[in-house]
């Protein structure tokens, strides 16, 4: 994966411009970028850096969760380009999370039950 094209997402996430993430979500992957890259190398990292900036104080709550929110758009947009495998019905997902980072699991609005 390219810095560029992590710094063109990152420059999405930080204008809270979820239909540009997804348009070049799309374009990478239509230029052959596997979907697990696109995952990790731009989603998962663009994500850390947000809660790089949060834990530094360098942002507030508010903006930490639009920033949360495009991540959170891109991930449910590409959830419509995996397939079942053949003789399937469906499949398993495991979420994991740092602690207190389960506040609003796949943008259900749930409020945190923890005490952290």
């Amino acid at each position: 994966m390219t810095g560029t094209l992590q710094d063109q997402y990152w420059d999405h996430v930080l204008r809270n411009d979820g239909p540009a993430a997804r348009a070049l979500v799309d374009a990478a992957l239509e230029r052959g970028v596997p979907l697990d890259g696109v995952l990790t190398d731009l989603v998962a990292d663009a994500q850390r850096r947000v809660g790089d900036l949060w834990a530094a104080d360098e942002w507030t709550v508010a903006r930490e969760h639009a920033a949360t929110a495009v991540n959170e758009q891109v991930v449910h947009h590409l959830r419509r380009r995996v397939r079942p495998l053949p003789g399937r019905p469906g499949g398993r997902a495991a979420r994991v999370a740092a602690p207190c980072s389960w506040c609003a699991p796949s943008g259900s609005g749930t409020p945190c039950r923890r005490s952290c």
